[in-house]
């Protein structure tokens, strides 16, 4: 499928569905606000005012380890509540986002990440470009750990770099097909990632759905 085909399926899966998909996109962005906008308002004072005190190392630490607890399992949640939207129609986007996040496997989904974030980083540690292309790699853990719940965390993972060797460039391209659009975004306060936010989730997902499907039918033909 081309970047095209991808994005027809998502605006196909939103059509008749974008006040659900605007609403998950605005609790999305409320939560990210709520845990980093504290600090990005203080560095924003620091830089126009020397005088400023220095952020409490407490609320630093009590601030990023609610956005590990709590925003990294709802991005697992996330991607799966599209996952049904595409598959079955269901549009009760936020509902299944937090549901999936949390209350299915909300361990195996804080784990997983974590897991994914660490291998990353020990890529970058060699040069930037090998991070970059691990995480196109493991871009597909979030959707494997609930897609299919008999995995291990590691065969997930292992899955993941399967489906995307020949793939990376082709998530990697399609992710680039929306920097136009998140340009136009700026333009609009930012308000225009409403969304753009959910369009361009709807399509990472439907590219989940095309590389899961051949590999599937690949792993049928050698069996």
């Amino acid at each position: 499928m081309s970047n095209q085909d991808y994005k027809n399926a998502a605006l196909q899966a939103l059509k008749g569905n974008w006040a659900q998909a605007v609403l998950l996109a605005l609790v999305y962005l409320a939560l990210v606000l709520f845990f980093a906008g504290p600090y990005y308002a203080w560095s924003f004072r620091a830089g126009e005012d020397a005088a400023v005190t220095a952020f409490p190392v407490w609320q630093y630490g009590l601030l990023f380890g609610g956005y590990i607890l709590f925003l990294i399992p709802l991005s697992v949640g996330i991607v799966n509540a599209f996952l049904a939207l595409l598959r079955t129609g269901d549009n009760n986007l936020t509902a299944n986002s937090f549901r999936l996040g949390f209350s299915k496997g909300y361990l195996r989904n804080l784990a997983a990440m974590l897991l994914v974030c660490l291998f990353v980083f020990l890529w970058s540690l060699l040069l930037i470009v090998p991070g970059i292309i691990m995480g196109l790699a493991y871009a597909m853990v979030p959707y494997l750990i609930q897609d299919h719940p008999e995995m291990g965390l590691m065969e997930a993972i292992k899955t993941s770099r399967k489906m995307m060797k020949g793939h990376k460039f082709d998530l990697f391209y399609l992710q680039l097909s929306f920097i136009g659009w998140a340009f136009l975004c700026v333009l609009t306060l930012c308000i225009g990632y409403l969304w753009l936010f959910p369009y361009m989730e709807a399509a990472l997902t439907a590219f989940y759905e095309d590389v899961h499907g051949q590999y599937l039918q690949a792993a049928g033909d050698n069996a």
